[in-house]
């Protein structure tokens, strides 16, 4: 398995690397069963869902929208391959945003799934040049962009996203937003916490590094999951290693 399953009913989709996607039926959560596999042109990493389509980032070959009218044998309606490395999508309404690796945050217009339309990018500029984006979230006009740099990005024109409010503390992985937190894993830094009440003045709640190793996260009420463990955040300014 290379990239994060996701849950569809009683169908669990399996991103695979260069494997494709993998289907499974989980009625029986105990007795997980493989019914269907597709073999997408990149390497798979990510897939999001709105009704019956899938919206799969697949690496190299860019962002593919999916039919799911059958489960069991998805069906390319269109693609979108502009040559970046495409990790992972948030959809909101008729916008696709994607985090493109060097290639920073891509927003396309999908009101024709046949024929995803790039309509704005967003590359943040760093200090030594490197610049790798993974993870996002999309909350109203915002777009939270985890990356080489952090940064809260206001696309309210699509068109000239302006970034409103970065973090340089290191490379951050993936992140989620919850009311007015935003929880990002920053590696070795482990799980940071910060007040987005207003996106352009982000508060740090965490004081130091969290007890964890955090490159990828869940958040669910006081605890986030985490590929290291399990993290309380009931105190967001100093989380603590579970188990």
């Amino acid at each position: 398995m290379f990239g994060t399953p996701s849950l569809l009913g009683n169908r669990v989709y399996v991103p695979d690397a260069s494997a494709g996607l993998q289907i499974l039926d989980v009625s029986n959560p105990a007795s997980p069963v493989s019914v269907g596999n597709f073999d997408s042109p990149g390497m798979a990493i990510d897939i999001q869902f709105v009704g019956n389509r899938g919206y799969l980032a697949d690496g190299d070959q860019g962002f593919a929208i999916l039919d799911l009218t059958d489960p069991t044998n998805p069906s390319v309606v269109g693609t979108y391959n502009p040559g970046v490395f495409c990790i992972s999508s948030k959809i909101v309404g008729n916008r696709a945003y994607l985090a493109c690796g060097d290639a920073g945050l891509h927003i396309l217009d999908i009101t024709d799934p046949a024929n995803p339309v790039k309509i704005g990018e967003f590359v943040p500029v760093t200090s030594d040049g490197f610049m790798w984006a993974s993870k996002l979230q999309v909350v109203g006009n915002t777009v939270y962009l985890a990356a080489s740099v952090f940064v809260a990005v206001d696309v309210s024109d699509p068109a000239n996203p302006v970034e409103v409010s970065r973090w340089e503390g290191g490379y951050t992985a993936d992140c989620e937003v919850v009311g007015n937190r935003l929880y990002i894993a920053a590696g070795w830094e482990g799980v940071l916490v910060f007040d987005v009440t207003t996106p352009s003045n982000p508060v740090r709640l965490t004081r130091g590094p969290s007890e964890s190793i955090a490159f990828a996260l869940h958040v669910d009420g006081t605890r986030v999951f985490t590929d290291s463990g399990l993290v309380d955040v009931s105190d967001p300014t100093a989380p603590k290693l579970m188990g």
